[in-house]
């Protein structure tokens, strides 16, 4: 990487910071969700739609609506992590009866932020394993930065 100016690592950095911190909120979130009150929540959409490319998996996604304190919220997330895994036939078509338009389940709501909400508390390991990856990144990076402007 002697050819990579340093300012493009440098951001290359940055932006892997900004991930990595966005992650370990979500992390955080994930675990804190064991916690946090929930509500009823009604399923306003749940859909099964191949991931693309050459996966032959789906994205299974969901919509919700409850409300806390008057103050009426819509929410999709299933469970922290989720988004970045794909689902097979079978695991899509149980999520789908799991939360069919119009049914009640419970939903796990940040006590302050009520935007912040999960249908399942947690997260899926895909979580763990990317936050992991962008952290491993961003010590090499650093530390790659660190040593080329100690010889400069």
């Amino acid at each position: 990487m002697d050819g990579v100016p340093t300012l493009l690592l440098v951001v290359t950095a940055a932006i892997a910071g900004i991930g990595c911190l966005y992650l370990v909120l979500a992390v955080w979130y994930a675990f804190a969700s064991y916690q946090w009150p929930t509500a009823e929540a009604t399923i306003l959409d749940s859909a099964l739609t191949p991931s693309g490319g050459d996966s032959s998996g789906y994205h299974f996604s969901v919509s919700y609506t409850f409300s806390v304190r008057g103050q009426k919220v819509t929410g999709d997330t299933l469970q922290f992590g989720h988004a970045f895994e794909s689902v097979n036939t079978d695991t899509g078509r149980k999520l789908v009866s799991a939360y069919p338009v119009g049914a009640t389940v419970p939903v796990y709501h940040h006590p302050r932020y009520l935007h912040t909400c999960t249908l399942r508390p947690g997260t899926r390991p895909a979580l763990i394993v990317i936050l992991l990856m962008v952290l491993a990144l961003l010590v090499f990076l650093v530390n790659y930065i660190a040593e080329r402007l100690a010889t400069q």
